[in-house]
This record gives C-alpha cells, structure tokens and sequence, in this order.
C-alpha cells in the first residue's frame, strides 16, 4: 500500500481523514520539518517511499526541475481549500488507487475538483 506525507499547509483534519480511510500518512508537522524547505521535504519523502501530499505549485516545478521519477507529488488546487471539501476530493482521487501501479507511485498528480491530471517521466 502506498505511503503519503501531508506538506504543512494539509490540515490536520484532512490527515486525519486520510488515516481514517486506512492510509499510511505521516504530516510534516509529526516528523519535526515544520518551516523545513521544499527540498528537504521531498528528500525525506523519498528516503521513506511516500507521496507528498500538498497545495503548492512549487513541488510540480521542483518535480520537473529535480525530482521526476524519484518522489511522487500529489498536488490539490481546489477552489475552496475548506478541509471538508478537501477531503471529499481526496476520499474520490484515493479509492481510484492509481498511486499503486508502481509506474505512477512517482508521478506528478494534479487533483482538481472532480477530476485529476497525471503527469510522469
């Protein structure tokens, strides 16, 4: 099963909720990298296998610049950034598990409402 890890601007509901579902999640704010860069974010995402989980554009340019097919980046761009709405979203995108072929556990997601874009090297 795959492993996600919530960038700090993920509420910890939304964590939550993703635990809820069964998910193996951990949150930057659990691991101690609060205020940590983009890099060190997605170097410890790739030294634990997880899919980083987050709001900010800056992880797709740092994917394409860097990181392509060593860490796999789940990017929500909702309207409404509301936990409620959020998870709603992510409980669609989550049951859909193309995360697990193991080509796509280090591709580039892009999660809108009620539809998703994949993007792999």
């Amino acid at each position: 099963m795959s492993r996600f890890f919530a960038n700090e601007n993920i509420s910890p509901h939304t964590v939550e909720f993703i635990k809820s579902l069964g998910f193996d999640i951990k949150s930057v704010r659990e691991v101690g990298l609060k205020g940590a860069t983009d890099e060190e974010i997605i170097e410890f995402a790739i030294k634990e296998g997880r899919i980083i989980i987050t709001f900010d554009m800056d992880y797709a340019v740092a994917y394409y610049r860097v990181f392509a097919a060593k860490v796999g980046i789940i990017v929500i761009r909702l309207r409404s950034q509301w936990h409620e709405n959020v998870n709603r979203e992510i409980d669609r995108f989550l049951r859909a598990r193309l995360f697990e072929k193991e080509e796509l556990k280090t591709a580039l997601f892009i999660l809108r409402e009620g539809r998703y874009k994949v993007y792999k090297t």
